[in-house]
């Protein structure tokens, strides 16, 4: 069982796939956290606190 899911990635994904995830997965009735966190892995060293203050967070 699934409690809620909070949608966190560093990959090389768009942030259109982000919410393609958030779709898909509300369509099978699992509870998504309007916010995410996204961020391209080529950019991740600029983004590393901003990374742990949303797993603080949420």
């Amino acid at each position: 069982m699934v409690g809620k899911v909070f949608l966190f990635t560093t990959s090389n994904w768009s942030r259109r796939t982000v919410l393609a995830l958030k779709k898909l997965l509300r369509r099978k009735g699992i509870t998504v956290a309007d916010e995410y966190f996204y961020a391209h892995m080529l950019h991740i060293q600029g983004r590393t606190a901003a990374a742990e203050a949303f797993g603080r967070q949420s």
